[in-house]
């Protein structure tokens, strides 16, 4: 079975982006391509210039501002730039495999070339590394890209789709991130698809609590999916 990688859910699961400086940055802040610009024009030389460059892309095709497949591209390079000069930075580890993703997803060419399965040895290999540096980075980002990896990929021998890892790492990210809805919502996703929907539907409350969220559509993703599998056994 052909598979390509999805990455409409791995933009959501990671949400890089830049202040702007290395010094200012903020996984969570926006960019603009001015900014990109400037940390391009310093990247050659300086890697955390070129780190920033890339976050800065990622930010970018999550606003959808300007050409996805172009940022795409210039955000990996820089990206594996970065993470050449730096391979102790988590950042580089954690956005080299998300730009992976993104070039997959905006790539026409390597669309055709590359199935998704042959990028997810790679994805897996940076977010892992990521993952050893700094867990914590990005409010569990590690662990909610791997668990992401083992929830969309299919079951070996064909790939390492694996529920149980999945559902490991999203438990992680929740450790790592505890108010930060999106960790509880893949979690919560994940147990329901497993079958185990009490427990989910307790992580979609707990999401439902937390309060305020700095990502655009996550909250209305727990509503509807806390509606969908939650509200009959809440009125029994």
């Amino acid at each position: 079975m052909s598979w390509k990688i999805t990455i409409g859910m791995m933009a959501l699961v990671l949400l890089i982006s830049t202040g702007a400086s290395a010094a200012d940055m903020d996984f969570f802040d926006s960019c603009t391509p001015q900014m990109e610009a400037e940390f391009i024009a310093q990247a050659r030389s300086d890697p955390h210039a070129a780190l920033n460059a890339a976050l800065c892309s990622d930010s970018l095709i999550r606003a959808n501002d300007g050409n996805r497949e172009i940022l795409a591209e210039k955000g990996l390079y820089w990206a594996q730039k970065a993470v050449t000069a730096m391979p102790d930075s988590a950042a580089a580890q954690l956005v080299t495999a998300i730009l992976l993703g993104y070039k997959i997803k905006y790539d026409s060419f390597v669309k055709k070339m590359l199935e998704g399965l042959d990028v997810v040895p790679l994805i897996e290999k940076y977010a892992y590394e990521a993952a050893r540096l700094d867990p914590s980075i990005a409010k569990g980002g590690p662990d909610r890209v791997l668990g992401e990896l083992f929830f969309k990929a299919p079951d070996p021998p064909e790939s390492i789709g694996n529920m149980a890892i999945a559902i490991e790492h999203f438990q992680r990210a929740v450790s790592y991130g505890p108010n930060f809805a999106l960790n509880r919502l893949l979690l919560a996703r994940a147990l329901i698809q497993k079958g185990e929907s009490l427990k989910g539907c307790e992580q979609l409350q707990q999401a439902r609590d937390a309060g305020p969220q700095p990502i655009p559509g996550v909250v209305d993703n727990i509503f509807a999916l806390y509606q969908k599998h939650c509200l009959n056994s809440e009125s029994n």
